[in-house]
């Protein structure tokens, strides 16, 4: 086992940019220790190289959270968006799937299997979904009352 020789902050932090690009070339842990410990000549144990792996590990973690935060708010926001064009354009059942889609997202419900339709939903599994229904019905009414269709 290579004697270990203490690395400052800025090598440990290389070294974690390189293993973790080793890892991400499919690199076994063993392969790692040898380009390491051959080619970069770092003298590393097992264990301190599991050390940079580790870190790696949570690094990705990080970056992951937050990238999951930032996309989850971008498809919230874009749901939104979709959900108000729908309604300014009277396009009801685009505006349901929508609402529909923004719950599902947002962990308000489970999403539909395949035998679970729409109307199921509305006859009782969701009185949300209904709610939506007839407030698109009075928005559709007082429209044509508005425009002189009635």
């Amino acid at each position: 086992m290579p004697k270990e020789n203490k690395s400052t902050e800025l090598e440990f932090s290389n070294r974690v940019d390189i293993v973790n690009k080793m890892l991400l070339e499919g690199y076994s842990q063993h392969e790692i220790f040898l380009k390491a410990n051959v080619e970069y000549e770092w003298n590393v144990s097992d264990r301190q190289l599991y050390r940079y792996i580790e870190k790696c590990a949570e690094l990705r973690k990080e970056v992951f959270s937050k990238e999951r935060e930032e996309l989850l708010l971008d498809h919230v926001a874009k749901r939104n968006e979709l959900y108000r064009k729908a309604i300014k354009n009277e396009r009801f059942d685009t505006a349901l799937r929508v609402l529909d889609s923004l719950a599902e997202l947002q962990g308000l419900r489970d999403k539909a299997g395949p035998e679970q339709t729409d109307i199921e939903i509305i006859q009782g599994k969701d009185i949300r979904i209904t709610k939506i229904y007839k407030l698109a019905e009075r928005l559709r009414n007082r429209n044509e009352v508005i425009s002189g269709r009635n």
